[in-house]
């Protein structure tokens, strides 16, 4: 899903321009990723907020690459666990990257940002998980059995973490 346009003839996205996405579901998009091979999600120059708090904004689970450039995920719930996103299975590798946002994410149960849980990998190269709250652990990021690789200030391979002596 790509953004970005300030209009309906704009032939690239512009710089900085996010477009908006409302969710007022239960979960705004649930992406299965394949059950033999992996599949790609990107979300890029978006702007998706669940109004007044109705529903996880993303659901990603099975064998899936997810990044999320240049955008942001707001105000997500879920009276279970990942108010903004939840990923599952330990096949699923989320990029947050770009100055990506997960912000205002409210969880009844576990990562109200976000909540990883089967052994999957949270690579954060450039952006901020930030202003979530969940009633269980992780407030911001919950990790059930997942990896998550920072990469502040550099590029780099988010499925491997950071060798010793690089920052």
């Amino acid at each position: 899903i790509v953004g970005g346009f300030a209009n309906c003839i704009d032939p690239l996205p512009q710089p900085g321009q996010q477009n908006w996405i409302y969710t007022t579901q239960s979960d705004g998009l649930i992406v299965l990723g394949g059950t033999s091979g992996t599949r790609t999600f990107s979300l890029t120059h978006i702007h998706w907020k669940a109004t007044d708090g109705q529903g996880r904004i993303l659901a990603l689970s099975q064998r899936l690459v997810a990044t999320i450039s240049d955008s942001t995920l707001d105000s997500g719930y879920s009276a279970g666990d990942g108010g903004n996103l939840s990923m599952t299975g330990p096949n699923v590798t989320l990029i947050i990257d770009d100055g990506s946002s997960l912000i205002n994410g409210v969880s009844g149960g576990n990562g109200g940002g976000v909540a990883c849980s089967g052994g999957g990998t949270i690579g954060l190269l450039s952006g901020n998980v930030a202003d979530n709250n969940a009633s269980g652990n992780g407030g911001g990021l919950y990790l059930d059995g997942c990896t998550l690789n920072s990469f502040a200030g550099q590029t780099g391979d988010p499925t491997c973490p950071v060798s010793p002596g690089q920052q």
